[in-house]
């Protein structure tokens, strides 16, 4: 495979760019099994942090779990319930392609903590180009 050489005033320097990636402990398993609830926390949430959402698909288990993926236009959100154990795993990442989504990242990331009222969290930040 072959690569062109990019012009250098075509070149970008990136930013590094956020990923929060946690396990969540809470002791409030009804939003464990809403998921349509957590859609709509989920779109407040990327509103207040002017985040654009390109689409979104929800799916529900037969025990009522749920997972729910999110692209964004610079990346995206998964979230996955685990009633049985009362934890939820939970994956933000916002790439800095048009601006430094850093601070956002983590706002979204605390917000959906708060959402789900996390007794315990077992938090992981990663930075990436």
């Amino acid at each position: 495979m072959r690569f062109k050489k990019i012009k250098p005033e075509l070149r970008i320097t990136p930013k590094l760019s956020k990923h929060c990636l946690g396990t969540l402990v809470t002791d409030q398993p009804d939003k464990l099994f809403d998921g349509d609830a957590c859609v709509e926390a989920i779109q407040a949430i990327l509103e207040e942090n002017k985040v654009v959402c390109l689409g979104q698909q929800l799916h529900k288990f037969s025990n009522n779990s749920y997972t729910l993926m999110i692209a964004l236009a610079e990346s995206h959100i998964s979230i996955h319930t685990w009633p049985e154990r009362l934890t939820v795993q939970l994956d933000v990442f916002l790439c800095n392609y048009m601006n430094d989504n850093t601070q956002k990242c983590e706002n979204i990331y605390k917000n959906i903590v708060d959402y789900f009222e996390a007794t315990d969290e077992n938090t992981t930040y990663i930075e990436r180009l």
